[in-house]
């Protein structure tokens, strides 16, 4: 099911009612290009509250209620710009490294409880969020696309479903040896 919820928020009970899962894909974030100087100190903390903080206290949250299940999936949304530095990206690619890092490390911490934490890394998507990025930076989504296909070594963008089944990967029994990794799913390897 997709539910709405506000990350910001103090009061994360509104997690309570999920209490018979044994799968949770967490998909917290949000992020603009913009330079470093540019941007403001509200937009830092709200970006680094949202994209990594509300992500661990979400697995945080439901920690108990996983902890008694068997083979419980704990899967995290990060992105390729957690792994490099680039213009433009410094407050969204460190807030995506944090939930990297926290993958890597509650994985471990989780492992004696039956639960496996991954997280899957997007490259360029064709998603409305992309389509947005175009119209605020000014150029045609076509643009946009030719320009990241440009430097994708397989030759074309990705497509949700591309996500959507690295996910559906992770979720699955076949992957339960399988726990603490970064799925990049980016048309090539990381650089």
């Amino acid at each position: 099911d997709y539910c709405s919820f506000d990350l910001t928020s103090n009061d994360y009970s509104f997690f309570d009612r999920f209490a018979d899962i044994d799968t949770l894909m967490i998909t917290a974030g949000f992020g603009r290009l913009a330079l470093f100087k540019d941007l403001d100190e509200q937009y830092i903390i709200q970006s680094m509250n949202v994209n990594a903080t509300a992500v661990m206290r979400i697995i945080h949250h439901f920690f108990h209620k996983i902890s008694a299940e068997k083979d419980f999936y704990c899967g995290v949304m990060v992105s390729i710009a957690g792994f490099m530095s680039s213009p433009f990206f410094s407050v969204y690619g460190a807030s995506k490294a944090a939930v990297i890092g926290a993958t890597y490390s509650a994985s471990k911490e989780l492992a004696p409880y039956n639960i496996r934490v991954n997280a899957v890394a997007p490259g360029f998507i064709e998603t409305d969020m992309t389509k947005a990025t175009a119209e605020r930076i000014g150029i045609t989504f076509e643009q946009l696309i030719e320009a990241s296909v440009s430097v994708i070594p397989v030759g074309r963008s990705g497509k949700p479903e591309d996500i959507a089944n690295a996910v559906a990967f992770f979720a699955d029994e076949k992957s339960s040896f399988i726990s603490g990794q970064v799925l990049y799913v980016a048309g090539g390897p990381k650089n």
